[in-house]
């Protein structure tokens, strides 16, 4: 497994949340989806960056035995590590809504080092960069935008706002003379939400923050909107969306549709 069953189902479930809007306007609402799957893994990313390369980046041939025919080889069979995802949601044969999403884990990062540390998952370079834009046609646009520039709790960089590490927000944009409202606002919800929790020392940033919060309704049998059942549509797309990939893998056109 690679990308998608790991933070990649998170972008995914957004997404069928979001997408299932529609179903409140019963003349509009979507019967069918249409998927195309690319996808990238460690046998292109071994060719993309290769021996020679971390040779000279590194000053070391220590990595020369994963570069050997066998290794190389056996990287085929190994998970996706990005994936890119078109979609269109259907109602008949007119589109409702399309999508796009690109889920990288062969991005941005601050590992430099050879050596493996303890913590492979926060202290091993690992930076966030998210992105999410909900264009609704000629009426309104919203943004979501979270980047860091170092790793959680190892600040090397004097910035605020883009590159901090609790960086998100979220941008409005409205054709205010139809709908009402703002023409733009802004919400700094990660600037907000530590410095609401300055003298929590557990606090370790709003998505670990939103997940305590998951993690403890589900403990204490709260209905929080996030049940078992409420996953369906997810893995739904998450099993076609796998489809693609082994038909592409196989040689094949790498789309399916099937019916919502």
């Amino acid at each position: 497994y690679g990308k998608l069953m790991h933070s990649g189902y998170h972008f995914i479930d957004p997404f069928t949340w979001l997408a299932e809007v529609n179903t409140q306007l019963e003349h509009k609402r979507p019967d069918r989806a249409d998927l195309f799957v690319k996808h990238f893994g460690p046998y292109d990313f071994l060719h993309q960056i290769d021996a020679a390369d971390y040779q000279r980046l590194f000053g070391t041939d220590l990595f020369a035995p994963c570069f050997t025919p066998e290794k190389l080889q056996a990287a085929r069979q190994f998970g996706e590590q990005d994936v890119f995802i078109l979609c269109q949601l259907k109602r008949g044969d007119v589109v409702t809504t399309t999508a796009t999403l690109n889920l990288q884990q062969n991005s941005f990062s601050r590992r430099a080092w050879t050596e493996t540390p303890d913590d492979v998952y926060k202290g091993n370079g690992r930076v966030r960069h998210e992105r999410v834009t909900l264009q609704v046609g000629t009426l309104l646009n919203i943004q979501v935008h979270s980047y860091q520039s170092y790793e959680v709790q190892k600040k090397d960089v004097e910035t605020e706002g883009a590159g901090d590490e609790h960086h998100f927000d979220v941008y409005v944009f409205r054709n205010s003379g139809v709908v009402g409202g703002k023409p733009l606002e802004k919400f700094s919800f990660g600037e907000a939400e530590s410095q609401q929790h300055r003298a929590d020392t557990t606090y370790l940033g709003h998505n670990e923050q939103g997940r305590e919060v998951n993690f403890a309704n589900f403990l204490e049998g709260r209905a929080d909107g996030t049940g078992f059942a409420s996953h369906r549509l997810t893995n739904t797309f998450l099993s076609k969306i796998y489809m693609c990939i082994s038909k592409e893998s196989h040689g094949e056109i790498p789309q399916t549709a099937f019916a919502l």
